[in-house]
C-alpha cells in the first residue's frame, strides 16, 4: 500500500513496492517535479514516465492535452 501525504505545499511518500512474488524492495521514487514546477506522484510499482511526458510543460489547466476521437 502506497502512502502519499500533502501538507502546506509539501508532498511526500512511502519509498516501498512489492512484485508478483510479494518481494518487497524500497528505494522507489514516487513523487516527481516536473519542468513545469508541478509535482506528480504515483503509487505502486505504476510507471508514469509517459505521463510526467505528456505534463511536462503544462502550467494551466486549460492547457492540458485532449484526446480527441
Amino acid at each position: 500500500m502506497t502512502t502519499i501525504a500533502y501538507a502546506r505545499g509539501t508532498m511526500a511518500c512511502d519509498s516501498a513496492w512489492g512484485d508478483t512474488n510479494d518481494a518487497c524492495q524500497t528505494l522507489l521514487t514516487k513523487v516527481f517535479r516536473l519542468s513545469s514546477g508541478a509535482v506528480i506522484g504515483e503509487s505502486g510499482d505504476n510507471d508514469s514516465r509517459h505521463v510526467r511526458l505528456l505534463l511536462d510543460k503544462v502550467k494551466t489547466f486549460d492547457k492540458m492535452p485532449l484526446l480527441l476521437n
